[in-house]
């Protein structure tokens, strides 16, 4: 790695509905409920004690999406008209306590936990004067602002300052006075989980029906709940009527188990819909022990009548049911999610103290930021919350340094350690280097993957002690080492990282040749024949949100890693969450 400038020294009924299918309910949020209690409240009673309650608001892309559509017109509520103030919604309130300066609540608040998002949290601390719900009638004893990811990232509880807004400010936005009289409250997050199972079953078809006229069935089989609502779908096999399908994987919740599903056998059509083979109900306990099913269709059996047995039957091979736990309960049990930045100072780039340059910073204090700016706050925005100390390490790749040797790992800094402090110091260092650095190349992502890969190798993984690392590369070019950067993302896929790349410029269609290292349906292969142990890349071109808010971007690319996190510790670690701190 170079050590600051000056030198460098080495250092529907198809397999992309069902993959997005996968991904939803992997991506399902979590309910989190907010328990709350306050210390040293302001007394605003005379001849009694303030009888306090607080009231919880949100503020994330979709509020503050809504809130900038309203501009203009009275729609200021969201679709379950709750009202939308300065882009907050309210949540909920606590109970109120009545002469009491440090209340514990018993009514929790809930809210919807999406890892992937950026979500503003706003308690508001108010001595009840009335029994009106209008909150303008109490009297404020201080408000507080944090993010949901540091409630449920803090260890035991999150604490915070309650200050008052400046006299004559009107809203929820807007500066705090830090008064150390107003108090503290403190929050703690409790996750409504349902205990997830995972299915692993192998099943095969016997003698099914014979559906087409100049073949034989093309068969695939469907599970779901008696609500309607779809599980699985699995891939269609031509012409047999003996079919072995691929290994069906799938997540259900705990309550499902003893739930009749209903399963389902079609014979796919290429030209109409599917037609119905036959159809059994069986439970995912019933499955462990592995029956052979009969597949009823009822509309030959009414035909048929007592010459009708079945039309074919269901085996079921082998299937295997385990717990699964949720990214939240390893986040509450003290995973701590570590975040690393690369950024690509290659010359294709443009010269920075050109406007069309990829790397220009307007003096104008008012003007859009760059992309690099623009994604490097939107996702460190988020992931911040995540990391106790907050420190992360960022460096360069492809730039000349002051020595003329071109660093494909430089402290974007300038100095040995390449340690920020918050995204705020990421952002200030990429500006340092931006006015130092000599852009140059080739695009060569090995040597960062490798040096972030032996940082995470050397740091030793227990139940005791568990984290997870996640390196962001901003690049505007095409990867120019290919091959040698496939043998280190295999490589990489054994160890506790992922790897988010964003694709910086205007054109998606450049960065075409990079969709291979993201792969969600096949499993990556080396030039050597090695084959990743798991999808650890996910890769997104910044234009395809040109116009969109960042949060949108930094959504997409995080969504995937609560399941890396999960897959990675429990099924190939088998290391458990431990309890909530």
């Amino acid at each position: 790695m170079a050590s600051g400038y000056g030198q460098g020294a080495p250092g529907g009924y198809n397999n992309q509905a069902r993959s997005a299918a996968n991904r939803m309910q992997d991506s399902l949020p979590s309910k989190v409920h907010l328990e709350l209690r306050c210390e040293s409240l302001m007394n605003k009673d005379i001849g009694s004690l303030s009888d306090p309650f607080v009231v919880v608001y949100v503020s994330d892309a979709m509020t503050q999406s809504l809130q900038a559509r309203a501009v203009g017109s009275k729609m200021t509520h969201t679709l379950s008209n709750k009202r939308i103030v300065d882009g907050y919604k309210e949540l909920g309130r606590t109970e109120v306590i009545k002469n009491n300066l440090n209340p514990n609540f018993s009514k929790r608040v809930e809210v919807e936990y999406f890892f992937e998002e950026r979500q503003d949290l706003l308690f508001a601390v108010y001595d009840q004067d009335s029994n009106s719900d209008v909150l303008e009638l109490h009297d404020s004893l201080g408000i507080a602002r944090t993010t949901l990811g540091e409630v449920v990232s803090a260890s035991k509880e999150w604490k915070g300052a309650l200050g008052l807004k400046k006299r004559g400010s009107s809203g929820l936005s807007g500066p705090i006075t830090d008064s150390k009289k107003c108090g503290f409250v403190y929050a703690k997050a409790h996750e409504e989980s349902e205990t997830m199972l995972a299915v692993s079953l192998e099943a095969a078809g016997s003698e099914l029906d014979k559906k087409d006229l100049f073949g034989k069935s093309d068969p695939f089989y469907v599970f779901k709940r008696t609500n309607g609502s779809s599980l699985y779908q699995s891939e269609y096999i031509k012409n047999t009527l003996h079919p072995t399908w691929k290994p069906m994987q799938l997540k259900v919740p705990l309550a499902v188990q003893d739930e009749q599903l209903i399963l389902q056998v079609y014979d796919h059509d290429e030209m109409s819909r599917p037609d119905l083979i036959g159809e059994a109900r069986v439970s995912i306990k019933q499955l462990t022990s592995r029956p052979t099913l009969p597949l009823i269709n009822e509309k030959i059996r009414e035909k048929k009548k007592k010459k009708y047995k079945d039309s074919g039957r269901f085996v079921v091979r082998s299937c295997v049911v385990q717990e699964v736990p949720t990214f939240l309960q390893y986040i509450r049990g003290g995973l701590q999610l570590n975040f690393s930045v690369g950024v690509d100072f290659t010359a294709s780039n443009g010269p920075p103290d050109q406007p069309e340059s990829l790397h220009f910073i307007s003096p104008d204090p008012a003007a859009r930021p760059n992309q690099y700016e623009l994604a490097l706050r939107a996702i460190g925005g988020v992931l911040q919350d995540y990391d106790s100390d907050r420190m992360f390490p960022a460096l360069g790749f492809g730039g000349r340094l002051l020595d003329g040797s071109i660093s494909f790992n430089f402290c974007l800094n300038g100095q040995p350690n390449p340690m920020c402090a918050g995204i705020d110091g990421v952002l200030h260092a990429y500006k340092q280097a931006v006015r130092v650095i000599k852009l140059a190349g080739p695009t060569n992502f090995t040597p960062l993957i490798r040096y972030f890969m032996d940082t995470t190798r050397h740091t030793r993984l227990t139940p005791q002690s568990q984290f997870y690392n996640v390196l962001l590369i901003l690049t505007d070019g095409v990867i120019t080492d290919m091959d040698e950067t496939k043998e280190a993302i295999v490589e990489a896929s054994q160890y506790p990282m992922s790897i988010i790349i964003v694709g910086i410029g205007t054109s998606a269609a450049a960065f075409k040749a990079m969709d291979v290292l993201d792969s969600d349906a096949v499993r990556l292969v080396a030039p050597s024949g090695k084959q990743a142990i798991r999808d650890i890349v996910q890769f997104v071109p910044f234009a395809q949100f040109e116009g969109l808010p960042p949060e949108r971007l930094a959504a997409h690319l995080l969504q995937e890693v609560p399941a890396n996190v999960v897959e990675y510790l429990n099924t190939i670690c088998k290391i458990k969450p431990n309890p909530p701190r």
